[in-house]
């Protein structure tokens, strides 16, 4: 167990925050901890017929290439994940969901950050009228569930949430 004496400092982002915490640890010693506090995010997988998906390319800056995910993106402030993940789904693809349910929720990085991902599995997709945001999203695709999984063994889908989100989806036993 761990107790906060102070915070030390903080770094304020646009979508996230840094503490740096001054802790007493079991046994008298202190140390220091940095914390990522985050609004949390859901991840989204988008389901087209029996056996096919939705994914989205999207640059990512810290790994300095575009990469093949689901959509996902972060909560505003006091929404909802299950608005969340209508919202993000209509953004990043263009479509809406008739049927929306959650399959899991996790944190990914319990050692320095309170995120947790909420993931839900659209259906009954029908396009939103509008298409996907373009100065986030370089491409819509369809692909066949097998073909995504083939590319994650492979290493050319590397987005822990979308190896995660594929994993809950086929736990779930949900079909269409």
């Amino acid at each position: 167990m761990e107790t906060k004496i102070r915070t030390l400092g903080v770094l304020n982002a646009r979508s996230f925050s840094v503490d740096l915490d001054e802790v007493q640890r079991q046994g008298d010693s202190i140390t220091r901890r940095l914390v990522i506090r985050h609004p949390s995010a859901v991840a989204v997988v988008p389901l087209i017929g029996a056996d096919e998906v939705l994914v989205v390319a999207q640059f990512r800056y810290a790994m300095g290439r575009e990469l093949i995910e689901f959509p996902a993106g972060k909560l505003d402030p006091g929404e909802e994940p299950a608005t969340a993940a209508s919202r993000e789904l209509a953004e990043e693809t263009g479509y809406r969901a008739g049927r929306l349910d959650r399959l899991l929720s996790f944190a990914p990085s319990v050692g320095y950050s309170n995120e947790i991902i909420h993931v839900y599995l659209a259906r009954d997709l029908t396009p939103s009228g509008n298409g996907p945001d373009e100065a986030e999203i370089s491409k819509v695709e369809t692909m066949k569930l097998a073909r995504v999984k083939q590319m994650i063994l492979s290493g050319e889908i590397i987005d822990g949430v979308t190896i995660l989100a594929l994993a809950a989806y086929e736990w779930s036993g949900a079909r269409v």
